[in-house]
């Protein structure tokens, strides 16, 4: 489950199922929050609707890092010794760079 918490008064606002076990951080742009789970998907999530705006599979490995998000674009490290770049509106695929391991986390400087 994914929990939105009111950064006013700390209480929940929303309770969203993200249909999977969610090992990193939220990263949230634009109105929507965009995760990885252990279903293999990459996901966005529009806040006030609480409703999935797309899910993106690529392969059958879970995403455990935490999604970076840079102008139109999210950044997914995958299990798979990927890191996937995928369009934030469409989850259109923009590029994919092959590591020498599981990205369980990243860390860097994103450049649009």
């Amino acid at each position: 489950m994914l929990h939105v918490i009111s950064l006013a008064d700390g209480k929940q606002e929303k309770e969203v199922d993200a249909g999977a076990y969610v090992a990193g951080s939220v990263a949230l742009a634009d109105g929507r929050a965009y995760f990885g789970q252990f279903e293999m998907n990459s996901c966005a999530l529009y806040l006030k609707e609480a409703k999935t705006a797309w899910q993106f599979r690529d392969r059958n490995f879970p995403f455990f890092s935490s999604p970076a998000v840079i102008k139109d674009r999210v950044v997914f490290g995958g299990r798979d010794k990927l890191l996937h770049c995928v369009s934030a509106k469409t989850a259109r695929r923009c590029g994919v760079f092959q590591t020498r391991g599981k990205v369980d986390s990243f860390t860097g400087h994103l450049r649009g």
